[in-house]
């Protein structure tokens, strides 16, 4: 996503960048790899390991939990928008997984775990609040650019767009690159 939004111009155009042989977007992993030491070695240095491991354990499950509480209102609205709605898979299972994703948050919060760990929610929360309000500076600055990159990331994903034949899909192989003769298989 951050080399996405860096090719778009939404981040620094560096992170967009890709090698040339591989096609790896190397600067966008080389920045999160960056930003990951720094928080491991930040919250390890100022929690000691396994406490900072605990609370950035719960910060990643409980954002995880928000996205996934995203992702079934998302598709809800898709297929009602799509016409395609089925209140089975697309009404009744999403409020189930919406409930056993809300269980599971209350879970991780009550009763208030130990310190540091009691510090996780307000952390995600902040983390929440600052995504948005990067969405909303995105939408009132870049708005068209935001528009047409949504557009690039949520179109050309399909196995036809990737190149992908039906033979590849279904897993017979054919049409797979082959490894080059001597190559270790």
């Amino acid at each position: 996503m951050a080399m996405a939004l860096g090719r778009e111009g939404l981040l620094p155009p560096v992170l967009g960048r890709t090698t040339r042989k591989f096609g790896t977007p190397a600067w966008a992993l080389t920045f999160l790899l960056g930003v990951s030491i720094a928080m491991g070695l930040g919250f390890g240095e100022g929690f000691q390991p396994l406490p900072a491991f605990s609370l950035l354990s719960l910060i990643v499950t409980l954002c995880a939990l928000g996205v996934y509480l995203l992702t079934q209102v998302g598709l809800v609205r898709y297929f009602w928008k799509r016409g395609s709605f089925n209140v089975l898979w697309h009404l009744i299972l999403p409020l189930a997984a919406t409930g056993a994703i809300v269980y599971l948050y209350y879970k991780s919060v009550v009763p208030s775990p130990a310190f540091p760990d009691n510090w996780a929610i307000w952390i995600a929360l902040i983390w929440a609040g600052t995504g948005l309000a990067v969405l909303v500076w995105l939408k009132l600055k870049h708005g068209d650019l935001l528009a047409q990159t949504a557009e690039i990331i949520g179109s050309g994903d399909g196995p036809v767009e990737r190149g992908l034949t039906n033979d590849v899909l279904e897993g017979t192989g054919a049409g797979l690159p082959t490894p080059a003769s001597g190559a270790p298989q």
